[in-house]
This record gives structure tokens, sequence and C-alpha cells, in this order.
């Protein structure tokens, strides 16, 4: 009878059968669903990202633009005013 505990087929059998049992149990998919919405959170937040890596890109290239047709047309470039922008760290004040 102690004979079958050392056999490598049987262990894989309760492996199985345990492993089914866990993929099938509400734990399981409670694991699952918390994995998918941080995976779908995750995505959301780089596209986020992204976005506002392009926007700032296409800002700087139409600047650019502007101050290129401005040197063509003879005229004197005029500095536009710093737009404020969302930033992720606070701005430090300047000490007096």
């Amino acid at each position: 009878m102690l004979g079958i505990f050392k056999n490598a087929k049987f262990w894989i059998g309760v492996g199985a059968f345990a492993g089914g049992l866990f993929v099938t149990s509400k734990c399981a998919r409670k694991i699952a669903v918390k994995g998918m919405a941080a995976g779908m959170q995750t995505r959301d937040n780089i596209k986020a990202g992204w976005d506002n890596v392009k926007e700032e890109a296409n800002d700087i290239y139409e600047e650019a633009k502007e101050e290129v047709a401005a040197k063509a047309d003879g005229a004197s470039i005029v500095k536009a005013q710093p737009v404020a922008r969302k930033t992720s760290k606070p701005v430090p004040k300047k000490k007096k």
C-alpha cells in the first residue's frame, strides 16, 4: 500500500486533481479578474502617457515650424509665452 506513494504517476494525478479544483474555485477567479483589471489599467495609463508625449512633440514641432517661417519672412521672432502644463512633481518655491 505504501508503494503507491513512491509512484510518480500517482503524484501527477493528485496534482492534476488539485489543480482542477483550484482552477474552478472562486479564489482563482478573483485572482484572474484582479490580474486582468490591473493589466487593463496599466495599458490605459501607458496609452495616456504616450498621448501626452505625442502632444508635447507636436507642440514643439509646430513652434519650430513657426520660427522657421518667421525667419524666412524676415520678421523678428517673438517668443511665445510659456504654457502652464500639468506636471506630476510639485514645483519648488524659490528662496528669497
